[in-house]
């Protein structure tokens, strides 16, 4: 076996600096997607690799141990030296994107994963060279992140029953559908109970609580798991019985969940935007959209424009014409 080495020094020396549960999260991970004899010849890097990034959370630690595996697998299929200098280089990152990403990624997903790819880069090399992110490919700290493709939704919502354990099935259930569902905010989703999913109309409406109280329809895709989590957890929060207050209590039972093989990471941030996007594409008003999602101004419906289609202009002329007729 080739001697795996990484620029970033031991892993001994930064898993000092992180958490118990990161290093602990980082130790156990064992990728679905990878056969054991090739996951045994790069287990270390990939684990020095995502150990020098310090990630702050198991489930950023997931995020990134996914991403690095992924492309560690690659990189050892076309002959590259498992060692981090020659692996985490610019040009075999976009090597990567260009030609093997598409083949399990959605499109819009691509920015994301070179993003962390060049993250783990950076942190896990001394030698090699990195040019600045262009200004087209960094993810704004608060901006709206892509959107997931109908794909990448349907293997999503396929895996919620098939979660290897109860809380696991639980934490996936409830992150979809009421991130996906219904637009919730990780702090939203916390602190929702059974008897905030209302049946209404043929459908359930989940009313939020506190300072921006609203009630919101969910989609019609995630009924069945609403129905599930509330018959299965009428009492507690449907997202777990752990201390809501805790720090890590939603990156810890949400970092667990096991996706499909090549699915991209599972974040909050990007249901929550799928929703909005889904709902944009609906015949709702601004007023109406701005209400349900709990958003100040409409700065999102801007950044998520390019991921709404538009729809023809014979459909677009008839509305504008009626315009005014049923106001």
């Amino acid at each position: 076996m080739r001697k795996m080495t990484t620029g970033a020094g031991s892993g001994k020396r930064h898993s000092e600096a992180l958490g118990v549960d990161v290093a602990a999260a980082i130790a156990g991970y064992t990728p679905r997607q990878i056969p054991p004899a090739r996951w045994a010849e790069i287990r270390e890097l990939v684990q020095q690799a995502v150990t020098a990034v310090r990630p702050p959370s198991p489930a950023t630690a997931y995020t990134y141990l996914r991403v690095a595996a992924r492309y560690a697998d690659w990189c050892a299929s076309q002959g590259i030296d498992v060692a981090a200098e020659r692996m985490f280089t610019e040009a075999n990152v976009e090597w990567f994107i260009a030609t093997a990403a598409p083949t399990f990624l959605a499109k819009s997903s691509l920015p994301s994963y070179r993003s962390a790819l060049r993250r783990i880069g950076r942190a896990a090399t001394r030698r090699a060279l990195w040019e600045p992110i262009p200004r087209e490919l960094r993810l704004k700290k608060h901006g709206a992140m892509p959107p997931y493709s109908p794909t990448d939704m349907a293997r999503f919502l396929a895996a919620a029953p098939l979660q290897p354990s109860p809380e696991r099935r639980r934490a996936c259930s409830a992150l979809l559908a009421l991130a996906y569902g219904a637009g919730l905010s990780s702090a939203e989703l916390i602190a929702c109970r059974a008897v905030d999913v209302e049946s209404r109309g043929g459908g359930y409406v989940v009313v939020v609580r506190g300072n921006n109280a609203r009630e919101v329809p969910a989609l019609a895709k995630v009924d069945s798991l609403l129905q599930w989590l509330v018959d299965q957890f009428p009492e507690g929060p449907l997202l777990t019985d752990r201390n809501p207050k805790a720090r890590s209590t939603f990156s810890g039972v949400v970092g667990r969940v096991e996706l499909p093989p090549g699915a991209p990471p599972l974040d909050l941030r990007r249901l929550r935007t799928t929703w909005l996007a889904e709902i944009l594409a609906s015949d709702l008003r601004v007023s109406e959209v701005l209400k349900l999602s709990g958003l100040r101004n409409s700065q999102k419906f801007a950044e998520l424009a390019p991921y709404v289609t538009m729809r023809d202009f014979e459909t677009v002329h008839r509305l504008v014409r009626s315009a005014g007729r049923h106001a």
